[in-house]
């Protein structure tokens, strides 16, 4: 008398016939929909099975007709009650950190996401290097969660998580966070007071202060370290 979404429910049914001849059963599923079984022999028990895509209360009825056409009234009904059932966690946030660093250094990323029936989280970040952290919890709905790592090589790495429920019910994979291991800043050519830099990162948006001494052609005396903002 209850199930969820999508779950295929069954009922049985049986009647018999004065004549002794065969039956065929309706059975109307209180969604609008219906369908007739085959012909079977009087007093034979029939099944049938259901599925509701949407919740909320349903009146199951069935009624039996014979070889001939001749009907029976309607059963008794069924109260069928239909339930939303699990549904997976939304898509976490993309992971929250530093966007890059040096080789054998451990940073710690941030990132969280909720479930649409408030079960508690787990999480499984994908480090970009081949390996992951197991997945982490379980946390509540809505609770940020964070997980540490190191990169033994150089190089740029692309950070995601996903989360499931403790039903197993998966989410999608986060947008990535694009690191680089290490960031390195290149000067390409100097003329006068002008220079073209090139910083090897995807990610300037996050790098903050850059600090950079200059120094003239053929002189070992530095200016004095001047700090850039990028933006």
């Amino acid at each position: 008398t209850s199930g969820e979404i999508d779950e295929l429910l069954q009922y049985t049914a049986y009647a018999t016939d004065d004549d002794g001849d065969k039956i065929k059963y309706y059975f109307d599923w209180g969604d609008g929909t219906g369908e007739w079984t085959g012909l079977v022999d009087s007093g034979e028990t029939i099944s049938k099975s259901h599925r509701w895509d949407s919740p909320g209360t349903y009146i199951v009825r069935v009624k039996a007709q014979d070889e001939y056409g001749a009907e029976s009234d309607w059963s008794n009904e069924i109260v069928v009650e239909i339930m939303q059932g699990n549904r997976p966690p939304e898509k976490p946030t993309r992971p929250s950190g530093p966007a890059s660093g040096k080789a054998g250094k451990t940073y710690t990323y941030s990132a969280f996401t909720t479930d649409p029936d408030e079960d508690e989280i787990f999480y499984l970040f994908d480090w970009g290097d081949g390996t992951n952290s197991g997945w982490l919890g379980p946390y509540n709905s809505g609770e940020t969660v964070e997980a540490s790592h190191s990169w033994s090589e150089k190089g740029e790495y692309s950070i995601k998580v996903k989360a499931k429920d403790i039903n197993g019910l998966e989410s999608e994979w986060s947008d990535p966070l694009v690191i680089s291991m290490p960031l390195s800043i290149k000067i390409s050519s100097a003329q006068k007071s002008i220079m073209r830099i090139t910083i090897n990162s995807k990610n300037v948006h996050n790098l903050g202060l850059v600090k950079m001494k200059i120094c003239k052609a053929n002189q070992r005396d530095a200016i004095p370290t001047i700090g850039y903002m990028i933006i």
